[in-house]
């Protein structure tokens, strides 16, 4: 009985550690996106708050402020990942109000969004 439960917990793990390889299990991948596209807006000399709301989901996850006065929102997904129809939804009412909204899910991207927003 015992033996069987180890079994079946040790083919848990390895599925687990296949998927991460193969990249099901995106969450530190998007983390990764998320840092380097921070550490990249500090080094341009802007700020990246990371946003949180109780009461409006879907929004963007960070406001990006550069001097003078330029204000992006940024979603930031894993490689390959799309944003979510709330997501997409939140894009479009920001985008309305004249604020623009930009989706980065690749280290590759990080630069040249940067270098648009200071453009």
């Amino acid at each position: 009985m015992i033996s069987a439960a180890r079994t079946a917990a040790t083919a848990a793990i390895a599925t687990t550690r296949r998927s991460r390889r193969n990249g099901v299990n995106t969450g530190r991948t998007a983390d990764i996106v998320e840092n380097e596209f921070v550490k990249a807006v500090k080094a341009a000399g802007g700020v990246a708050y990371k946003l949180t709301s109780q009461t409006a989901n879907g929004l963007p996850d960070r406001l990006v402020l550069f001097f003078p006065a330029k204000t992006v929102f940024v979603e930031l997904k894993a490689p390959g990942k799309m944003m979510r129809p709330l997501q997409r939804k939140r894009r479009y009412q920001l985008m309305k109000l004249g604020f623009p909204v930009l989706c980065i899910d690749k280290l590759q991207q990080i630069k040249p969004c940067i270098d648009a927003i200071l453009a």
